[in-house]
């Protein structure tokens, strides 16, 4: 009896050791977060924690990141923690949108976004910005800058980066959240910054840089290859410990 005793105790002891505690984390290669699927890319690692979902062990060149699978939606929106304090100038951010063609079945990259830290050809610490619709076969764009909510300065026809830079606070550079956007004439990406800092001076380039001030910037694509849905999302980052994604949501277009 005292035998069979002694081993439910070390059973138990052993149970409470290998159960994890509340808000502790968990580690995979591949998680469900938010009713999605997300799957380490390269040698990243990915740890649920406290409703959030850290990406780490990430190196140079944005070989690691996330997969993001979800079904038949036109609208996806990432939320990031604010890591603008430990980036640096060799940081980077390419996010690629997967979907369906009408009238197709296979998956395909509908577009793409890079966002790079600036070099030193620029006085003050800020990020590049450039999309590539080809796979769409776009030939219009339009950007729109918003302050607060509010549309404050629209911009057609221009092909090319766009750097934006913090009026004084470099800590305020890099985008809080990424929208994707995925409908036959509205086709996209949406960037967000922290609207409790300050506004970001875009810059359109050229040798007349057209300029303007806001805390969000929409890339809008026109002239489109029939899109009928997304069917996923990739984010591939280089040189950064880590990246938290705070919120994820997933919608059909209004």
């Amino acid at each position: 009896m005292k035998r069979y005793t002694r081993m439910l105790l070390v059973l138990f002891v052993g149970f409470v050791l290998a159960a994890p505690l509340s808000g502790a984390q968990t580690s995979a290669p591949s998680v469900e977060y938010k009713g999605m699927t997300h799957t380490a890319l390269g040698r990243a690692k990915l740890t649920l924690v406290d409703n959030k979902l850290e990406i780490s062990n990430i190196g140079p060149g944005g070989l690691e990141g996330v997969n993001i699978a979800f079904d038949e939606f036109t609208v996806h929106r990432t939320e990031w923690m604010d890591f603008s304090t430990e980036a640096n100038t060799a940081t980077l951010m390419q996010v690629t949108t997967m979907g369906v063609f009408v009238g197709h079945e296979l998956e395909n990259t509908l577009s793409s976004l890079f966002i790079g830290a600036t070099d030193e050809h620029y006085d003050s610490a800020g990020v590049i910005i450039e999309s590539n619709f080809e796979a769409v076969q776009a030939h219009r764009f339009e950007f729109e800058i918003y302050d607060d909510g509010q549309l404050v300065n629209t911009q057609q026809g221009h092909i090319g980066f766009i750097v934006a830079l913090p009026e004084s606070h470099p800590d305020a550079m890099w985008p809080v959240a990424v929208t994707q956007l995925g409908e036959t004439g509205q086709s996209g990406f949406v960037l967000e910054w922290d609207q409790g800092t300050e506004n970001l001076i875009f810059s359109f380039g050229g040798d007349n840089a057209v300029l303007a001030k806001g805390d969000e910037l929409r890339i809008l694509a026109g002239d489109l290859l029939d899109i009928d849905y997304l069917t996923g999302s990739e984010f591939r980052i280089g040189d950064i410990s880590t990246i938290t994604i705070i919120n994820e949501d997933i919608q059909a277009m209004p």
